[in-house]
């Protein structure tokens, strides 16, 4: 009997599909690496201060190290998209952008790892707490006023509880995102 008539999902149906292409592709890619690292990144050192090379949007923006660009994303910071090619501009997300240019641009930063969250992400960005030269920790300044919200990905990290308190205090005092521009 044909297999079509055992298999009535359509889910099942795709998935079946694809491991059947995968299967005859003779493909035997296995990683656990981010799928986006080509060379290992470097050390971060916490004491040391990067120059700020690009913001990409609200929550990542690259850095020099050893004449290298490396992107660095935020922890426990979440900025309504602008560049995701598969979403629309979100509301207040140019807003958050032009805020973290503001604040970064022109600027060196220090990065703190959190060994809850690994090192990099599945991008291969950079998993970092920032401070800018004069010690203004963007991470908590983002949420604190209203340009983004708090974001856990998988585990707790060192700052959830206070950016979650943070994040309640702006949203009661309507700051930012929170405000009236994008109210539903």
């Amino acid at each position: 009997m044909p297999l079509k008539l055992f298999i009535k999902n359509n889910q099942i149906k795709a998935i079946l599909i694809a491991l059947i292409i995968l299967a005859t592709s003779g493909a035997t890619y296995v990683s656990s690496e981010p799928k986006y690292s080509k060379k290992p990144v470097p050390e971060i050192n916490p004491t040391e201060q990067y120059e700020v090379n690009k913001v990409v949007d609200g929550d990542t923006f690259s850095i020099k190290i050893d004449k290298r660009i490396i992107n660095v994303r935020m922890i426990g910071v979440d900025t309504p998209e602008t560049v995701d090619p598969r979403k629309t501009v979100q509301c207040f997300g140019k807003e958050a952008s032009d805020k973290t240019k503001e604040l970064l641009v022109n600027q060196t930063v220090r990065l703190e790892i959190d060994k809850t969250q690994g090192k990099l992400d599945k991008f291969g960005r950079i998993l970092a707490y920032v401070y800018r030269s004069d010690e203004i920790f963007i991470n908590s300044y983002l949420i604190e006023n209203g340009y983004a919200h708090e974001y856990t990905y998988n585990i707790p990290y060192k700052f959830q509880e206070e950016f979650k308190n943070l994040e309640k205090i702006a949203k009661e005092e309507k700051r930012g995102l929170w405000g009236e521009l994008c109210k539903i």
